[in-house]
């Protein structure tokens, strides 16, 4: 049997940049934080953050 992991979203927690983030990733996934960040204006950290907060739903 195969496991599948879902990530479920919460559209209300979300901003725009969450949302840019989001999109960079669907379209290309190997983008490194520091590149992310460049196209949405933060920090390399802050986009690393976020993706983080976005899965673990804190």
């Amino acid at each position: 049997m195969k496991t599948v992991n879902t990530i479920y979203f919460q559209d209300e927690s979300m901003d725009k940049k969450d949302r840019a983030i989001l999109d960079l990733l669907k379209s290309n996934s190997r983008l490194s934080w520091k590149e992310i960040g460049e196209k949405v204006f933060l920090s390399g950290q802050a986009v690393g953050l976020r993706v983080q907060n976005l899965v673990i739903g804190g």
